[in-house]
């Protein structure tokens, strides 16, 4: 069961124009039969009541209202969304980002998603893209503009766009950078950042002082799995490759194997390894881990959580020539069919809109803009140029998450787990690197006979 709060349900006692002119349209009548009745009259007219419609609960499905910082951005949109109307009220829905995933896909199985608009992640969103499952959205995006000219959404919307249609704008696009704790790098006498693995490599054992500091932490649970995928897959671009081409997998090959085998060294030698996230969290704030490769979300997340480490945050891009990194897009769509279409479309138009969607970038601590002219948008160059930490975000270079598994970015979940279950026993078990990713080959192989039928 999706877990719910009316946190947003501030249902309004204002009364609309349209209302009172009802409600004296009413009375008129009511005074006009008591009239004509008179003192006699078998049928005495009461006195008419105010008769108001109350505000229409617009069902919001998301993980957004669990993620520290984030919730907090999100409530105030909202806010703004109920005070600029009184004919709609939101109420949130969801699941944490762990288990949304697999949540939505349930009930897109069994029958149809419980809610009228709702946030995605990207390869949940490709797939209910493809499915049919969301409303096309381009009559909502042909009204918004940007300083007079259309807002046109960036390329990294392209995976949203089917036969010629659009289904969702992004909340938030996060990508992948080095985030550090900068006290700790000056600590170590570290002037100079890794732009290579090789440097990464020496760069972490200068950071590690175990059992008190580790140079880095990335997901490792084998409780998180999600989180684990999450962050791995970034890797395959340290050597320039990626998970799969079409409906090839490349995950047995020789650039993934090298990838995951620095991560491995990592884990080995310098990875907080077993620390859960909220775990890895406190030794942040603690200043026992000085680096993680991760999305800017986590930015926001720190200085929610811990507001120590906050002022020593700075990011670079990934350690290696190309700069590349994976770049996740979240965006908000309507659910097809949904039987409050006329709600639903006013809240995405809302949330849409350019300048609240510039809100919600700032409010977040997020780094990449929606619209190709969101530089124009009032305020957002001079929020960019005052991050202090977000250096590294804004030199990467995108690369659109969904690209990075070609066909398998349908089957994003059941592929990563085939990939982090059988690396899990180079981890734990005396199994190579290779050997692992051969037998996740196989799986992955023998899966898409059902995946691509």
């Amino acid at each position: 069961m999706a877990s719910e709060t009316k946190d947003n349900e501030l249902f309004s006692s204002k009364k609309t124009r349209r209302e009172v002119l009802k409600a004296g349209a009413a009375g008129a009548v009511g005074l006009g039969a008591a009239a004509t009745l008179g003192k006699t009259g078998a049928a005495r007219a009461a006195a008419p009541a105010i008769v108001t419609r109350a505000p229409q609960t617009i069902t919001l499905m998301s993980w957004f209202q669990f993620e520290p910082g984030r919730n907090t951005a999100w409530f105030d949109l909202i806010k703004d969304f109920h005070a600029s109307q009184n004919d709609y009220r939101i109420k949130w829905t969801g699941w944490g980002a762990e288990n949304f995933t697999s949540h939505v896909l349930t009930q897109q199985a069994s029958g149809g998603i419980s809610a009228d608009v709702i946030t995605l992640i990207p390869d949940l969103a490709y797939r209910l893209v493809q499915g049919g499952a969301l409303e096309p959205i381009d009559d909502i995006v042909a009204k918004l503009t940007i300083g007079g000219k259309p807002a046109v959404p960036t390329a990294a919307h392209d995976f949203l766009r089917k036969d010629g249609h659009l289904y969702g704008i992004s909340t938030v696009e996060v990508p992948f950078a080095v985030v550090y704790n900068k006290k700790l790098i000056d600590k170590a006498g570290i002037t100079k950042l890794a732009t290579t693995p090789a440097e990464w490599k020496t760069q972490l054992h200068a950071l590690t002082k175990k059992p008190n500091q580790f140079g880095i932490w990335q997901p490792n649970s084998p409780s998180e799995i999600f989180g684990w995928w999450f962050q791995l897959q970034n890797y395959c671009l340290m050597y320039d490759t990626l998970w799969a081409v079409g409906k090839k997998s490349l995950v047995n090959s020789p650039k993934i194997v090298a990838a995951l085998e620095v991560w491995l060294e990592q884990y080995q030698n310098t990875m907080a390894v077993g620390a859960t996230d909220a775990v890895a969290t406190k030794l942040f704030d603690n200043g026992q881990i000085a680096e993680t490769l991760n999305v800017s979300a986590a930015v926001n997340q720190y200085k929610a959580t811990a507001p120590a480490l906050y002022p020593y945050i700075r990011s670079v891009p990934p350690p290696w020539p190309s700069k590349k990194s994976l770049s996740r897009l979240h965006p908000l769509s309507i659910v097809k069919g949904t039987p409050k279409m006329d709600g639903a479309k006013a809240f995405a138009e809302f949330m849409y809109d350019p300048v609240n969607n510039a809100k919600l970038m700032e409010l977040c601590l997020d780094v990449v803009p929606t619209y190709t002219q969101s530089l124009a948008v009032p305020g957002v160059k001079q929020y960019l140029a005052s991050q202090f930490w977000a250096k590294g975000y804004l030199e990467i270079v995108h690369v659109p998450f969904p690209t990075c598994e070609g066909d398998f970015i349908a089957h994003d979940t059941e592929f990563g787990n085939i990939v982090t279950q059988n690396f899990e026993q180079a981890l734990f078990g005396n199994v190579s690197v290779q050997a692992a990713m051969n037998a996740a080959q196989q799986q992955i192989e023998d899966a898409s006979n059902r995946w691509f039928r």
